[in-house]
């Protein structure tokens, strides 16, 4: 399956799965693949497209059932999200001036958080990436009574979330930037 659509946008999909040579061996393979062209600017450095962003997602799958007894499958995930600008959040600069729209004013429809010109004014831009790669092998055996499982995985995530705390063009008491990084096996 493929999609073309506006602001750059591209999404592929594909997957196909059967036997292999044989009734007792199985594989199967998917793939996906998502970009995003982005749509705003950024004011302060003068960048385009600043929220632009790519996803690739793989699977495979194989199963071995050599006899009724055994059942062996083995599957790979593997994900990849490179989010450019992570969170380019729309601050409107009516909140940045003396008297900034209150609650009760949202509330009473005296101002649109939707009605905005496609713009950010961030001096730090921030992002969102992440890779993860997922291996599981599941070993089933059928005693007859009984039914002995072995399921065996290892995981390796890395995720990098920086984000611009005040979505400012400056910094603030809290600070200007801050950044997580997730590393797990």
């Amino acid at each position: 399956m493929a999609e073309v659509g506006s602001l750059d946008s591209l999404k592929l999909q594909a997957a196909s799965s059967g036997p292999i040579a044989t009734d007792t061996f199985y594989a199967g393979i998917s793939v996906g693949y998502r970009e995003s062209g982005g749509f705003m600017h950024n004011t302060v450095s003068g960048d385009n497209d600043v929220n632009d962003e790519e996803d690739l997602n793989a699977r495979l799958a194989l199963r071995y059932t050599p006899n009724d007894q055994w059942d062996i499958n083995f599957t790979v995930d593997y994900n990849e999200a490179d989010d450019a600008a992570g969170d380019p959040s729309h601050v409107p600069p009516e909140f940045f001036s003396a008297s900034p729209p209150t609650l009760a004013d949202v509330a009473a429809g005296g101002f649109d958080f939707n009605d905005f010109d496609r713009t950010i004014s961030q001096d730090v831009l921030g992002g969102f990436d992440r890779e993860e790669t997922t291996v599981v092998l599941n070993v089933s055996y059928d005693f007859g009574s009984v039914e002995l499982t072995s399921i065996t995985g290892f995981a390796d995530q890395f995720t990098d979330i920086a984000v611009d705390v005040t979505r400012t063009p400056g910094p603030s008491f809290f600070g200007e930037f801050f950044d997580v990084i997730i590393d797990n096996e």
